[in-house]
């Protein structure tokens, strides 16, 4: 089975990593020079912060922990002693300026080439690391497999061939190759993994080999000159995130055997006017260049650069990010199946200005109207029982919006990665008036924030709490209506400029 995600390998590695390789170092020290090692002393944790230059990894050390580089700075050479036995594979994802490797002659497990340029495992069947100064990689015969990040920050680099030899590519491995210009990959590569050409500017064409099943998350984000890529038949799947950010992708043919497209694999694609897909592919299908499922019951994308947004009657579903970026959607009626809004679906289409929903609609999700710049109204059904967080972020043009009362949860207790939950209505700069409904019992942090014209809010009965967040930045609120005199107001909520009037909540007049 083809999983959206490939393995641990499309993932940087955590960034507290080094406490979870499996070894023993409950009780790590630090050495004379300020290193930081395991308990046995075997495992080398983490240099000193600002390390750069020449780094001597000290004799006696075993293991280089995924860490060991984080807080250091340029460093330019690498010394191994005798005793390293091995690294972690994603210990140089943060170095960009790596210039020469020395390996002691007695260590049995690494080596160099003679211009110590590049590190290979000991019979040089693996190339671990690649100096960033190469402008022209050395592939010794017999080799088989590049190590993640192996020519990362490689600058001077503008093409490569790969031997057919190598069956094994690591994670973003030709990432930063910012002139790398033509790349020919091995007639065996087994997969493209995730990062591997991220951020490679110059790259304009690709052509993905016969053997590759699945292209990795992504793998060709940020290439901004990539115009054309070539699809095998053997292609089964497109992980998210794959081609983010190729503003100069206008189309894409995916084949017969592709089963599965990732959340967000078009993301950014600002110019990609259409999916096409082959018409024999039993899983997906392309009407007007918009992506579906084999039956069209779901929108997987709408690219980008799209001006065609006619919908088939029976659609039923949306994915995540459906529409997100759509800069030519002004208007949009969904059909009267679909009951979720899932993430994302139409965030950053700056310029929609109206919505139908249906019927039925039931959630709209976290993000899903974020950005959406000048949405001025939007209708919402008696069905719908939940807005997620930063739902209607940034609609600054919205200015009135009446929420249903069969509406019971206004953002979540789920956050975005590193961001606060709620921030529902955050930014709606033109909202003047609001009244929640009574079956929400909570609402969460900055649900209201920077909504600078929002002059009176009606908070129901359920609501026994309110936090000092919540309406930061709604410097016109004048008046607030409370339906519990218990409720619990933190200091700061309210400024002295609003008069708090604790109502009848049987009177829904405000």
């Amino acid at each position: 089975m083809i999983d959206e995600f490939d393995e641990l390998m499309d993932s940087p590695a955590e960034e507290n990593s080094f406490e979870n390789e499996g070894y023993e170092h409950t009780a790590p020290f630090f050495d004379e020079n300020g290193n930081r090692f395991s308990t046995s002393g075997k495992i080398l944790l983490l240099f000193p912060e600002g390390t750069a230059g020449r780094v001597e990894i000290p004799e006696g050390t075993e293991h280089l922990s995924a860490d060991a580089f984080k807080l250091s700075g340029a460093v330019t050479e690498l010394v191994i002693p005798s005793t390293l036995r091995t690294l972690h594979h994603n210990v140089f994802r943060k170095l960009s300026s790596l210039r020469s490797f020395i390996v002691h002659p007695d260590n049995i497990d690494f080596n160099t080439d003679s211009e110590g340029q590049t590190l290979f495992n000991h019979d040089f069947t693996k190339i671990i690391k690649v100096s960033c100064d190469c402008d022209e990689p050395h592939f010794p015969n017999g080799v088989s497999e590049i190590g993640n990040y192996a020519f990362q920050y490689c600058t001077k680099l503008t093409n490569i061939v790969v031997p057919d030899t190598v069956t094994n590519v690591g994670t973003g491995a030709f990432a930063h190759c910012r002139n790398l210009r033509d790349i020919t990959l091995g007639s065996k590569t087994k997969k493209i993994p995730g990062w591997l050409f991220m951020d490679c500017p110059a790259l304009e064409q690709m052509t993905i080999p016969d053997s590759v099943k699945r292209l990795g998350t992504g793998a060709f984000a940020q290439c901004t000159n990539l115009k054309s890529v070539h699809l095998p038949d053997t292609l089964q799947a497109i992980n998210g995130q794959c081609f983010a950010d190729c503003v100069s992708l206008e189309t894409i043919f995916l084949p017969i055997g592709v089963k599965s497209v990732g959340t967000g694999a078009f993301d950014g694609c600002r110019n990609l006017v259409a999916i096409d897909v082959d018409e024999d592919n039993a899983k997906l299908c392309s009407e007007n260049g918009l992506l579906y499922n084999k039956y069209q019951s779901q929108l997987l994308r709408c690219p980008e650069g799209s001006r065609s947004f006619e919908l088939p009657e029976l659609l039923s579903s949306l994915a995540p990010s459906a529409f997100a970026g759509c800069r030519h959607l002004t208007s949009i009626a969904l059909p009267i199946y679909i009951i979720n809004i899932p993430d994302y679906c139409f965030s950053d289409c700056t310029e929609l200005q109206s919505v139908s929903l249906p019927t039925n609609l039931v959630t709209i999700g976290p993000s899903a109207f974020e950005g959406c710049r000048k949405l001025k109204e939007i209708s919402l059904p008696p069905t719908l029982q939940s807005i997620g967080d930063y739902a209607f972020s940034g609609c600054a043009a919205l200015e009135h919006i009446d929420l249903p009362q069969n509406l019971s949860e206004i953002g979540s207790s789920n956050p975005k990665e590193n961001q606060k939950s709620g921030c529902t209505f955050y930014g709606c700069s033109s909202l003047k008036e609001l009244s929640v409904p009574d079956k929400v019992s909570s609402l969460n942090e900055y649900c209201f924030g920077n909504c600078s014209s929002l002059q009176t809010i009606r908070i129901p009965y359920l609501i026994d709490y309110l936090n000092n967040d919540i309406f930061a930045g709604c410097d016109s609120l004048r008046r607030a209506i409370l339906a519990n005199p218990y409720t619990e107001i933190e200091e700061g909520t309210f400024s002295e400029k609003v008069e708090i009037i604790f109502d009848n909540p049987t009177d829904k007049s405000v």
